[in-house]
């Protein structure tokens, strides 16, 4: 005879009430071993004819006083450990799975929210229920936006959004229901303060197996035929629109059933438990059971591990890993300042949990014939008051590098690289910081113009740009003016272990990455490197071209040029073989003995240009004025005739033409970007603003959309390595430009 032991409905109900969180008997009531034939068939059976009321949730107070649908607010909670609010929305579905996410989550909530219909879907309404489902649409959006919540589930089963898509339709993004859906999730995701966690919907089952999964076991019946004939529709389409919808969503933590259904040795989904004679994971009614929902459990615990105190703060938390988001890596076959061989890779990392002072890395190069183990050194630069930092790895190793390795307590994890550049249009590079919502063309084309006369390349990195402006700079690139390069949103596609947001805590979307990956690229092909933001115009003073200044300056032999701090913080340009990782202002590991600080020529920053009649639109630098006097600057008659002229001469090509009408008239984005960058950081640190200030960083920016200027965003494949400590890496691969995401950071 089978050990087991069962527990009835009413004992459940009980325990859970009774229980702390993380004490409950497990919900199907199997303590130890396994269940016979009968017990399965009957608790399968009891399952699916207590359905409704198993949806009643036991921590439930519902509003209505009845339930188990509308909304709820759970008791129970550790109130005074729990610090956020938490809302789970979703059909019935949601019910389904509400004690299971307050168990899971409750100690993390101070509120508990769930809000569920029946038969209706939160982000499109099924035609078969009419106007009832209409109008939870409409609901579901003025109830996230009212209860703005720090967290939210959106745990729901299909309906229409599993339907096929309209006739003549053959991209997702053309079809009716996904742009409904989308545009509803849109709103929602919008009113949620940290993090959506988004079920991505499993199969329909066929109800009436349910009662022959037994029989069928006991038998020893095909089951592989068995679970075919179990699907009554898959959930393709509706995972295709899901997978669309949060496709670029920074907010979104996806997460699905799918590895616990499928069945890898008979390719079908198998929604019961052979282990134990036939229990069910599912009811009738397409709910899970109370064995489906142990099943998932885990998958519930660790997207409530998660949920973390102060996720965009400056909490000094330790954290059992420190996440690491791999910007790049190169080779060097030869390096003047690397050696022979050489890797250096750049990273962004969580230096809080696990200090990086120092640190070193396992690194493992392997070629054709040999594997190489070596020690990778590292330093970091930027600003160091922020969680994440940018770090840059180097060390040497295999000849005709073929894959790259970094080793952690045996475990590796294989990262992306590229061969750096031996290679430049000119022999000075401008690495201009990441523009994002960028829409100032008038700028750009001042400093284009005026780098190209002076032998000055730029290398323009790119998070997000209004299309218009997007199209110029590639006609600029056509014609080798400069080189546009994807800035990307840090991301983690597969997390197992807390984690702090990188995006929300680094220095100014990690600009210092982006000038250490602009390092690494030309640190062999270029003679110098400038460090520039866009509004940073600099015309050479003493010489014709900037490579000539530049050797003037240096022919005392300092490593880098600093513009002196006259009114804002100056900017470096390097001598490439002088510097491996460096910041916008300066690098962290080299000593000022070896800067020369240039008071003239200086930067010329022009950050608002006026209209025609002499007079400037935008206000938004009124709420903090800088006095930056007159321009001393010489500037030749004859480079400002030149560069008018290659000005007209790009303006009358036809492409710019046609292109110029659509560019954008005013300063929508600026404004915005200005307040919160203001409001995060440049109000205390150089205003006398109250409030003190901490890692600059404004991501938590508000950013409208708009219907007549689109954005194209920069995006790519994202990859997470196998969970390692103490460091768990997280990279991207084939990066592309967007029309899909929107203008945002």
């Amino acid at each position: 005879m089978l050990n087991f032991t069962t527990v009835y409905h009413d004992q459940i109900e009980k325990w859970i009430q009774s229980k702390p969180h993380k004490n409950v008997p497990r919900l199907d009531g199997i303590v130890i071993g396994n269940v016979s034939y009968d017990d399965a068939n009957r608790l399968n059976n009891e399952w699916s004819v207590n359905d409704y009321l198993n949806t009643f949730v036991p921590t439930c107070k519902y509003d209505d006083g009845s339930g188990p649908f509308g909304r709820c607010n759970h008791t129970g909670l550790e109130v005074y450990k729990g610090k956020f609010k938490i809302l789970i929305i979703g059909n019935s579905f949601a019910a389904n799975h509400g004690r299971l996410i307050h168990q899971e989550c409750g100690s993390k909530a101070r509120e508990l929210v769930q809000i569920s219909i029946s038969a209706c879907e939160p982000l499109y309404p099924a035609v078969k229920y009419g106007q009832r489902c209409v109008d939870t649409v409409e609901m579901f959006k003025k109830v996230v936006a009212d209860e703005k919540p720090d967290y939210a589930f959106l745990t729901s089963r299909f309906l229409d959004i599993g339907d096929p898509f309209a006739a003549g339709v053959t991209r997702v993004e053309d079809d009716p229901i996904y742009k409904s859906m989308k545009k509803s999730f849109d709103v929602l995701v919008t009113s949620v303060k940290f993090k959506v966690f988004v079920f991505m919907q499993i199969p329909e089952i066929v109800p009436s197996n349910i009662e022959k999964i037994v029989e069928v076991i006991k038998n020893k019946e095909d089951l592989a035929e068995f679970d075919k004939s179990f699907v009554q529709r898959n959930h393709t389409i509706a995972r295709v629109r899901y997978e669309k919808m949060v496709q670029g969503c920074e907010k979104c933590v996806p997460f699905d059933y799918d590895s616990l259904f499928w069945n890898r040795t008979t390719s079908t989904w198998r929604f019961y438990d052979e282990a134990n004679n036939g229990l069910s994971y599912m009811t009738t009614i397409n709910h899970l059971s109370f064995h489906g929902l142990e099943l998932v459990r885990h998958i519930f615990s660790n997207l409530c591990n998660l949920i973390i105190p102060d996720p965009r703060g400056g909490s000094k938390l330790k954290l059992e890993v420190s996440h690491a988001f791999i910007t790049s890596a190169y080779y060097y076959p030869t390096s003047k300042s690397l050696g022979s061989n050489a890797v250096a890779f750049n990273m962004a990392i969580d230096q809080r949990s696990h200090s990086m002072q120092n640190h070193t890395f396992t690194v493992i190069g392997t070629n054709l014939t040999t594997s190489l183990s070596t020690v990778a050194t590292s330093q970091a630069e930027g600003v160091g008051n922020c969680r994440y930092t940018t770090l840059m790895g180097r060390t040497n190793t295999v000849e005709n590098l073929k894959t790259l390795e970094i080793e952690s307590n045996e475990m590796t994890v294989q990262i992306p690289f590229k061969m750096a550049r031996y290679t430049a249009p000119k022999p000075v590079i401008i690495c201009i910081s990441p523009q994002f919502v960028a829409e100032q063309w008038q700028i750009f084309l001042m400093h284009v113009h005026a780098a190209n006369r002076f032998g000055g390349h730029l290398h323009i990195y790119l998070t997000s740009i209004i299309k218009s402006y997007f199209e110029l700079m590639q006609e600029y690139e056509r014609q080798g003016y400069l080189t546009l390069d994807y800035w990307l949103r840090m991301k983690f596609s597969n997390i197992e272990s807390q984690y702090f947001d990188p995006n929300a805590n680094i220095e100014w979307r990690n600009q210092a990455g982006a000038q250490t990956d602009c390092l690494l690229q030309y640190k062999e092909a270029a003679e110098y490197i400038a460090f520039f933001d866009m509004d940073d115009i600099l015309f050479p003073k003493n010489y014709p071209t900037y490579l000539e200044e530049f050797n003037a300056v240096l022919a005392t032999n300092p490593d880098s040029l600093r513009s002196s701090k006259v009114v804002k913080r100056g900017k470096v340009v390097v001598r490439t073989d002088a510097y491996n990782a460096t910041w916008i202002h300066y690098s962290k590991h080299v000593s000022f003995m070896t800067r020369a600080n240039v008071t003239s020529p200086t930067l010329v920053h022009v950050q608002l240009p006026v209209e025609k009649d002499g007079k400037r639109k935008n206000t938004s630098r009124n709420m903090w004025k800088i006095e930056f006097g007159p321009l001393n600057e010489t500037i030749r008659e004859d480079d400002i005739r030149a560069i008018e002229e290659d000005i007209y001469r790009i303006k009358n090509a036809s492409t710019i033409q046609s292109l110029a009408p659509q560019l954008p008239n005013a300063d929508f984005y600026l404004p915005i970007v200005f307040k919160c960058y203001y409001d995060a950081f440049y109000g205390a640190a150089f205003d006398h603003k109250p409030g003190g200030f901490g890692c600059p960083n404004a991501d938590f920016c508000e950013l409208p959309q708009r219907e007549n200027y689109k954005c194209i965003h920069s995006d790519a494949q994202y990859y997470s390595g196998p969970s390692m400590k103490p460091v768990t890496y997280h990279f991207t691969s084939h990066s592309f430009w967007s029309k899909d995401i929107g203008c945002y950071q």
